[in-house]
């Protein structure tokens, strides 16, 4: 009686080029993400949980300040922050309520009611929020409709030396291949 011997025994190289090719095939139909870039590796955080409401003092419903935001990470050398706060449930489309950028780090962190100028003490710079206005402009949705809000830290090394009352378009173009590290937190707000 013969004994079977399995295919990988019989041509060790058959097996290899099979994992090769299938591994291959994997890679070139593999969804790819919407926004390519580095893993979310900062932990931001909010006043509010992940997924949480946010407290009226930090909308147009109430004081208007911007949220103190704390983050921590991989420790990579990464010297300045930008921050971005954006709706996506927006009827127009997105809509942008933050723009911080070259935040120096100092303890990775941000204090609550960041004054609405082009220049934050230590250096950073604000953009203009789609109210048209530099600094914090709260969740402010339709009446009756429940919107996310979704912070974003960036971590980069050096300053994007965009002038103050930027865009999102502009600092997304600035930030293009040097971000090394980004978090998120996103909560909740409706009338």
């Amino acid at each position: 009686m013969t004994r079977a011997t399995p295919t990988h025994r019989r041509r060790p190289g058959a097996l290899l080029v099979a994992l090769l090719t299938g591994l291959s095939a994997w890679l070139t139909t593999a969804p790819r993400a919407a926004t390519a870039g580095p893993a979310l590796t900062l932990q931001v955080k909010a006043p509010w949980a992940e997924g949480g409401t946010i407290d009226a003092r930090y909308t147009c419903d109430g004081a208007d300040v911007s949220p103190a935001l704390s983050w921590r990470g991989g420790g990579n050398g990464s010297l300045f922050f930008a921050i971005t706060c954006v709706d996506p449930d927006a009827p127009g489309g997105s809509f942008v309520h933050w723009l911080v950028y070259d935040l120096p780090f100092r303890g990775g962190r941000i204090n609550e009611d960041a004054p609405k100028t082009l220049t934050l003490p230590g250096g950073a710079r604000q953009g203009l929020n789609d109210f048209g206005r530099v600094g914090w402009g709260g969740p402010c949705p339709p009446v009756g409709a429940r919107h996310r809000y979704v912070i974003t830290v960036y971590a980069y090394r050096s300053p994007l030396g965009l002038a103050p009352k930027c865009r999102i378009t502009d600092l997304e173009k600035a930030l293009r291949g040097r971000v090394t590290q980004t978090g998120r937190v996103t909560g909740v707000f409706a009338h």
